[in-house]
């Protein structure tokens, strides 16, 4: 389909069927023992980042127009299965309704890789107290090392605080 074909089904309001390349399909897994408290989880294909980690430090930044806050966090996670790296990072959180948030953090291996990343997301607290975020990440590196595959990759992640600080996140 052409580009001004696009176009004009859009303002026609026929919107046509686009074919996306993808190994697996997007599906939704449900979560819950009932389905008034079952949660939807977006999978989009193995997970490339398992993270483990504490919120090290919060602050709040601005009390107007919107509540601001800021926590910083340390973690070790394991990329693509079998990659062990250290992860210190930041997010900043806007207490909107919708539970805006954006982060930017940093990689590093043993052997001294290093990839950074910046990425936002929206959150909300859970019944149990939890707050739980889901987004997008944009990764970069200069390494030709373990981590170069992150270089220009974009993962979407879930990431999950506890009431004490401990946090857990999974990146596809």
């Amino acid at each position: 389909m052409s580009v001004s074909a696009v176009i004009a089904a859009v303002f026609n309001h026929q919107i046509p069927s686009v074919a996306f390349a993808q190994t697996q399909q997007p599906s939704m897994m449900m979560t819950g023992s009932s389905s008034a408290n079952a949660t939807a989880t977006p999978t989009l294909g193995t997970p490339v980042i398992d993270e483990k980690g504490m919120v090290t430090g919060q602050r709040v930044l601005e009390v107007s127009p919107w509540p601001k806050t800021e926590a910083s966090f340390i973690a070790n996670d394991t990329l693509r299965g079998n990659i062990a790296a250290s992860e210190t990072g930041t997010y900043t959180s806007i207490m909107r309704a919708d539970g805006s948030s954006y982060g930017q953090g940093i990689f590093t291996t043993k052997d001294g890789d290093v990839a950074t990343w910046t990425g936002q997301g929206i959150g909300h607290f859970t019944q149990d107290g939890k707050l739980r975020f889901h987004g997008s990440l944009f990764y970069s590196t200069p390494s030709t090392g373990k981590l170069a595959f992150l270089n220009n990759m974009v993962g979407v992640f879930s990431y999950e605080v506890d009431a004490t600080g401990k946090t857990m996140e999974i990146v596809t």
